[in-house]
């Protein structure tokens, strides 16, 4: 990994530390939304603590925007290299889900993961929204359910989506269906870390 690539993983991990939901939270409720409702640092778990809409938005907002920073930033120090915005599209998302500075808690990474794809191809986002909402309303109606199905199936919509559409869509011309996938594959993965505590605890409620 060269130079440009570390500047790029540290600020992009750095942005992702930023606990909007920890902030937000803090400053209008005045409690540690780590230690209330899920304990997620996120935009969900900041709407139901706070019983505030607008709370949830605007974490969600916040989270989307740090996210599209990060590869910004990294697009602008490197010239555009595609590997300098993977790797600081993953390690933003990283620093949310995984923040170093709250005792490795952090957020479920969706939020986050849209601010990288749109600013590196809003098509990805689309695909996504679309995953949701099937796996919303025909496999279950739960948000933990349709957020690991968009998860699962949006690289694999990814793959079979004509590369006429993904290069007419994308932000950077320097990046590639291969290696948008490949970001998408390893960014997918690391949100469904943090899924695996809310679908063990569906599965033994559905046991139950």
């Amino acid at each position: 990994m060269n130079l440009i690539n570390i500047i790029s993983a540290i600020a992009g991990y750095l942005l992702g530390t930023i606990p909007f939901a920890f902030l937000v939270v803090k400053a209008v409720s005045g409690f540690d939304i780590r230690t209330a409702g899920t304990g997620n640092i996120g935009a969900m778990n900041s709407y139901d603590t706070t019983g505030k809409k607008w709370v949830g938005i605007t974490v969600m907002f916040l989270d989307v925007v740090k996210g599209s920073v990060a590869v910004v930033f990294a697009g602008i120090v490197s010239g555009n290299s595609p590997e300098a915005i993977a790797v600081a599209g993953i390690f933003c998302v990283l620093g949310h889900n995984y923040n170093v500075f709250l005792k490795f808690k952090g957020g479920r990474g969706l939020a986050t993961a849209a601010g990288v794809f749109l600013a590196v191809n809003p098509f990805i986002v689309v695909l996504w929204a679309l995953m949701w909402l099937a796996g919303y309303y025909i496999i279950k109606r739960q948000v933990h359910v349709a957020n690991v199905t968009a998860t699962i199936c949006t690289p694999l919509m990814m793959y079979y989506t004509s590369d006429i559409i993904l290069d007419l869509s994308k932000i950077y011309t320097t990046t590639t269906k291969s290696g948008t996938l490949t970001l998408a594959l390893i960014i997918c993965a690391i949100i469904l870390t943090r899924h695996i505590s809310p679908m063990m605890e569906l599965y033994r409620q559905g046991k139950k």
